[in-house]
């Protein structure tokens, strides 16, 4: 038998009116800590995303043709997912700039 525990509270107005103050103040300053970690998160995911696509060393033409061949369920691999070895490679730095490109001397 769960029995809901009743919150006692002041009967003096004053005290009434400080408790309410303080119940403002600690939900105004949750929701600011909730809206810092919300964009956190959105920019983890961007950041995510960005990644992926670069390990894949696509172009942005690439990516959106990819994504419209899936969208529209064309049958056969994708020319993303063929690229041959002899394209040149770029590698990038955390904040998203290329820091070598590296050519194929076989040819």
């Amino acid at each position: 038998m769960d029995e809901v525990k009743k919150r006692r509270y002041p009967r003096d107005l004053e005290k009434l009116k400080e408790l309410a103050e303080r119940l403002e103040y600690e939900i105004a300053d949750r929701q600011e800590m909730l809206a810092d970690v919300r964009r956190l998160k959105t920019e983890a995911e961007n950041a995510e995303i960005v990644n992926t696509v670069k390990k894949y060393n696509v172009s942005l033409e690439e990516l959106a043709q990819f994504f419209e061949e899936r969208r529209n369920n064309v049958p056969g691999p994708s020319r993303i997912l063929s690229k041959t070895e002899n394209e040149p490679s770029e590698r990038f730095d955390s904040e998203g700039y290329v820091m070598e490109t590296e050519e194929n001397d076989d040819e």
